[in-house]
């Protein structure tokens, strides 16, 4: 994995924070020049690192108050189908395979009971287990993915925090 220097850091981060931020707003709160900022940007995207930009749909807002986590077991015969009617649904968020007792888990969003019954329903018969959590609050969301540390950057922030705590 290439490696990141702070700056690079505070970019994600601050992309991650406010993905409509303007070049020049960016520059400013990193501290650079806006055609250095533009530069480090182009290159974290064409090392992957940023894959992109969307706005954040509050699914309450657009009639969708129920939200659901479901876990199901799928064979491996019925696993395209089981996909393939997943994505074209507009209550499915996310779609991942997982390791443990089952192989998929759904993240979505309902209007109301009778949609989530509707398809529990479906999903019921192309899959051999099926279970439904509701979401009750969502304590920790849209956290910051940053890339580990690497070894002299831990020991240094490490550092940094017991001189901090012996201070105060």
């Amino acid at each position: 994995m290439p490696k990141l220097d702070t700056l690079d850091e505070r970019i994600l981060s601050a992309l991650q924070d406010d993905g409509r931020l303007t070049m020049k707003a960016l520059a400013e709160q990193i501290g650079m020049s806006s055609p250095a900022v533009i530069e480090r940007v182009r290159r974290l995207e064409e090392r992957g690192m940023l894959t992109g930009y969307r706005g954040l749909v509050d699914p309450t807002a657009v009639g969708r108050p129920l939200s659901v986590i479901i876990s199901t077991t799928v064979s491996q015969p019925k696993q395209e189908e089981f996909l393939s009617l997943l994505r074209g649904h507009d209550a499915v968020e996310e779609v991942v395979r997982v390791s443990g007792v089952r192989n998929f888990m759904i993240r979505a969003h309902f209007a109301g009971t009778a949609e989530l019954e509707e398809l529990m329903n479906t999903l019921g018969g192309l899959t051999e287990a099926v279970e439904a959590e509701i979401v009750l609050s969502i304590p920790v969301q849209d956290s910051p993915i940053m890339p580990p540390p690497d070894v002299v950057t831990r020991r240094l922030r490490a550092t940094r925090r017991r001189r901090s705590a012996t201070e105060n």
